[in-house]
């Protein structure tokens, strides 16, 4: 009875400690996914808003991309370097026109390129209405450089690549 008891204690220490191990050492591949997970939900507003939420979400997005951070995007004419200020006054007027947004980013692939940079490749799905307005839906291929500053990936380099139209 003893012995059966030390070995289901012991035996569950080593599943909580696996886990626990699996928890705080994740790899940079998860926790970049985690990041474009949180950018996500940073991005999505489905409720009116006031201008203190707009701006913290607008922080809180900012604070995801590096102090100089390359964004083309040849569709939308831009190709020129932000600063976090710049992604979150771009943030802010974006979250001004639309009543609602949802994001979603899929076929998420990273590969990690020595101890601090990463290249990943992403689709990106954004819904968007404007009040009293249709629904815009707009689906684009994303390829991205990021760095790790501190314990953080952060975006330096954005593109959007332009794929083919029917």
């Amino acid at each position: 009875m003893v012995k059966t008891r030390f070995i289901l204690i012991v035996g569950l220490s080593l599943m909580a400690g696996a886990i626990a191990f699996a928890w705080f050492f994740q790899g940079d591949a998860s926790r970049i996914k985690r990041q474009l997970a949180a950018l996500a939900e940073s991005i999505e507003k489905s409720d009116p808003e006031s201008e203190i939420g707009a701006g913290i979400a607008a922080r809180r997005i900012s604070g995801m991309f590096a102090p100089s951070c390359r964004i083309e995007a040849p569709d939308r004419n831009i190709s020129r370097t932000f600063t976090p200020d710049d992604v979150a006054a771009y943030v802010m007027g974006i979250r001004r026109q639309y009543a609602r947004i949802e994001v979603d980013f899929f076929d998420i692939d990273v590969e990690v390129s020595g101890e601090n940079e990463a290249a990943v490749s992403f689709t990106a799905a954004i819904i968007g209405s404007m009040s009293g307005a249709e629904t815009t839906k707009d689906i684009q291929e994303i390829a991205c450089r990021m760095k790790k500053i501190e314990r953080d990936w952060v975006f330096y380099e954005i593109e959007v690549v332009p794929v083919l139209k029917r």
